[in-house]
């Protein structure tokens, strides 16, 4: 996306219809246990509810995130790599609320470092971005500190079989959105989130493999309306390759939700996955079992997912279906279903430019305590062109409408967002 985008409502779709795979797939694949590269200064609200970690937390995304090449450079080099972001951003419904719209144009300014270092059997990599904002018709928002985030990743191979990966995620942010359904969703006010996960995996042998995840999932809110929560996720599972085109394997996870009003919520999922690649340009994927909240009025829920990534020269095409307990109580304390379906279209036009186009459809609802019934629609078209190794140019549309069906409320917004990226020469 780019620097500054409010592209939490985007998200929300992609919760629901973007999946994972642990399976053994071509190296463009994301793998379990790997962090989903989040834009840096990207500011998230209670809409980001499609945020890739309120998914079952064990898991990456195949994709990107709406599509789209996120922004800074890759890093080629190790070493320290100070950047810096600017972007421009138009939004015709600023507070994204059903009546009464606030257009606003913001500036952002997000410099950031990261630092990567390789060893023998290791890596570690560091990152760091600070986010401030001038909103040029609604001063009384302008911040300094308007988002920090923190990232440490790391893996260690013990051996040829048995590895390590641990990561940490910190951020800290400004929720100036209003609920499309109010008095259901609270208002969050400042958020601070913390994502820990550490993950282990052990070769069997050359077609077998086992592995044990667990992740830790802080949410703190601003607001005193809003409940703060912990999540912690257990998964433990195996999983075979027949053959180089084929892996299936059997999962079990268990969550548990403790919330700060005391409450805590228990749920069980059981689900196995099936991954063939029919060739270099496509591979698909499925997974299928059933999860259950441990309350007396909770139904079993069928969950799975059915992913499709097709190539073809420079085009990259995923599509997606999706139903999953999210890890996140979204400042309700409850638990929430979420099922969808999304699409995302990448490719390279020419020489240093790039295209990246999606849409997505969610239905979120919740397992557990305060109704709620939200529906997302989103689309979103970008361009990113490479003046060099080291500077990028960045131009995106996004599109949301959301439907608080309890209430019968709707909220639009359009936004046009142009960024600059800019960081030291990879060598």
């Amino acid at each position: 996306m780019g620097i500054k985008n409010n592209n939490r409502w985007i998200l929300v779709c992609l919760c629901a219809g973007v999946a994972a795979t642990a399976a053994s797939v071509p190296a463009t694949m994301v793998h379990a246990g790997e962090s989903v590269k989040r834009p840096f200064g990207t500011i998230r609200t209670w809409l980001n509810v499609t945020d890739p970690r309120l998914r079952p937390l064990t898991e990456s995304s195949l994709t990107k995130v709406g599509g789209r090449s996120y922004l800074p450079p890759r890093v080629t080099r190790q070493g320290l790599i100070p950047r810096v972001g600017i972007s421009e951003e138009y939004n015709d419904n600023l507070f994204f609320r059903p009546d009464d719209k606030i257009a606003d144009y913001v500036t952002t300014i997000a410099p950031g470092v990261h630092y990567s270092r390789r060893f023998d059997q290791g890596k570690i990599d560091l990152d760091y971005t600070l986010q401030s904002t001038i909103y040029a018709r609604n001063d009384d928002l302008n911040d300094t500190f308007e988002a920090q985030t923190a990232n440490l990743a790391g893996s260690w191979q013990f051996n040829k079989r048995t590895g390590l990966e641990i990561s940490e995620n910190f951020e800290t942010f400004k929720d100036p959105t209003e609920s499309a359904g109010i008095n259901v969703l609270p208002r969050l006010g400042r958020i601070h989130q913390n994502i820990f996960k550490i993950n282990g995996s052990h070769d069997l042998d050359s077609a077998s493999s086992t592995y044990l995840h667990y992740t830790n999932f802080l949410t703190d809110y601003g607001d005193p309306v809003a409940i703060s929560s912990v999540t912690h996720e257990f998964t433990i599972g195996g999983q075979t390759r027949p053959g180089w085109k084929d892996s299936l394997g059997l999962d079990y996870r268990y969550t548990y939700y403790d919330t700060a009003e005391g409450t805590s919520l228990n749920a069980d999922t059981v689900f196995g996955h099936y991954t063939h690649i029919f060739s270099e340009t496509l591979l698909v994927r499925g997974k299928l079992g059933v999860a259950r909240v441990r309350d007396e009025d909770s139904p079993v829920d069928p969950v799975g997912n059915l992913i499709i990534r097709a190539s073809r020269k420079y085009a990259i095409l995923d599509i997606t279906f999706e139903q999953d307990l999210l890890s996140g109580t979204l400042g309700l304390g409850s638990v929430y279903l979420s099922r969808g379906v999304g699409g995302t279209l990448s490719g390279r036009l020419a020489k240093g430019l790039r295209l990246n186009t999606g849409v997505s459809y969610s239905n979120i609802k919740n397992q557990t305590g305060t109704n709620l019934d939200l529906r997302t629609l989103s689309a979103n078209a970008g361009l990113t062109y490479g003046l060099s190794r080291w500077l990028f140019l960045q131009l995106d549309y996004d599109y949301i409408r959301q439907k608080a069906d309890q209430q019968n409320i709707v909220s639009k917004s359009n936004k046009v967002l142009f960024s600059v990226v800019a960081s030291f020469p990879a060598r």
